[in-house]
């Protein structure tokens, strides 16, 4: 049963007592879209087919208790956020204190005069309207503070072009495939990443080289090979990075999160799924999962941009190199799930490669 019009906001009546849906259908129906069910399953079957604002429910229905419903609309994912209002005959404060907890908005008694079930109801409705425009403004703010932090950290790797333009292109580039890499993951697979935490990992991926702003010129300019010397020099800008980022850590624990998702890729990236990679020797599941997402990109990009120190692969002979080894570089070293995405989707970043390597590159 439904007195339908989509611009009003909809309730649904749950009440095996015909009576007194009928009462409250003839009080609500001037204001509100109104629909009905007489037991909880019926109720959670509507909901899931269509769900509505605000749900009156009584405790004591056939089958399926009152209790039973409001637990199973706030453990729903869909239904969360739905007004749940118990009206009942169960007056103790035990049966009102344990409906609140289950997450019910209010708890009304059925012998409450008419003149204020509406009054309760449009409160409950101007506060969902006022909690719904501050979370609209929140997510306005932080998606103008994400798009802010973005492009200050694309700034700043484009700073280190100034210095190293190896480096700040290279820094660019590798987060381009991380994208490429976590979308294809996550699209292609069962493996569940955090929306949030997957934003969070493709932002921090440009920072995992900043420790290089402490290596000396002459190493990473250097167009004549590195000497067993420059090497270990070199291989310090993992635990550098992590200094420079928690001297920021610890003047901004808003953003704590992100910035330790930050250190763990820069600090872990050059770690090896058999053991064999720096500054510790982790292994597996040991190496955070942000670092083993940027270490494989990491290392594709090294392969197929532009190095002073080592000729340039085309995106076919890298990704031989990955899934096969050269000697320096083996598949063991590789998540084997992000390897296995990475060679089957292969394709998909050939066309990317194109793409971003005419985008950052020492010509451009």
């Amino acid at each position: 049963m439904e007195l339908n019009d989509p611009r009003r906001p909809s309730i649904l009546i749950v009440d095996d007592q015909k009576p007194l849906v009928a009462l409250l259908t003839s009080l609500l129906s001037e204001h509100y879209t109104i629909r009905v069910a007489f037991s909880g399953e019926e109720a959670l079957q509507q909901l899931q087919a269509r769900p509505v604002d605000m749900v009156l429910l009584d405790v004591e229905l056939p089958g399926m208790s009152g209790y039973e419903v409001c637990r199973e609309i706030r453990s729903s994912a869909d239904l969360k956020d739905i007004i749940v209002i118990f009206i009942t005959g169960l007056g103790s404060s035990r049966d009102e204190e344990y409906g609140l907890q289950l997450g019910a908005d209010d708890y009304i008694l059925k012998q409450i005069s008419p003149s204020l079930v509406l009054k309760r109801i449009a409160m409950h409705f101007e506060t969902y309207d006022l909690h719904h425009h501050l979370r609209m403004e929140i997510s306005r703010k932080n998606a103008a503070l994400g798009k802010m932090q973005e492009t200050l950290l694309r700034s700043l790797a484009v700073a280190v072009t100034y210095r190293d333009s190896t480096t700040g292109l290279h820094m660019l580039r590798t987060q381009a495939y991380t994208k490429l890499l976590l979308d294809i993951l996550c699209d292609t697979t069962d493996f569940y990443l955090d929306p949030e935490v997957r934003e969070q990992i493709i932002q921090a991926s440009i920072l995992h080289d900043i420790g290089k702003i402490a290596i000396p010129d002459t190493i990473l300019t250097s167009n004549t090979g590195l000497t067993p010397v420059d090497i270990t020099n070199i291989k310090q800008h993992t635990t550098l990075g992590r200094e420079i980022l928690r001297k920021t850590r610890n003047h901004d624990d808003e953003n704590y999160d992100f910035l330790e998702i930050a250190e763990n890729i820069t600090v872990y990236h050059h770690e090896r799924w058999d053991g064999s990679g720096y500054p510790y020797g982790l292994r597996g599941t040991q190496i955070p999962f942000e670092a083993r997402v940027v270490g494989l990109v990491d290392v594709y990009d090294a392969l197929t941009g532009e190095r002073p120190y080592h000729d340039t692969y085309t995106h076919e002979e890298a990704v031989r190199i990955i899934a096969e080894g050269d000697g320096r570089i083996a598949p063991d070293h590789f998540d084997p799930l992000l390897l296995k995405v990475f060679i089957e989707h292969a394709d998909l970043f050939k066309v990317a490669h194109r793409t971003v390597l005419s985008t950052y590159s020492i010509d451009t």
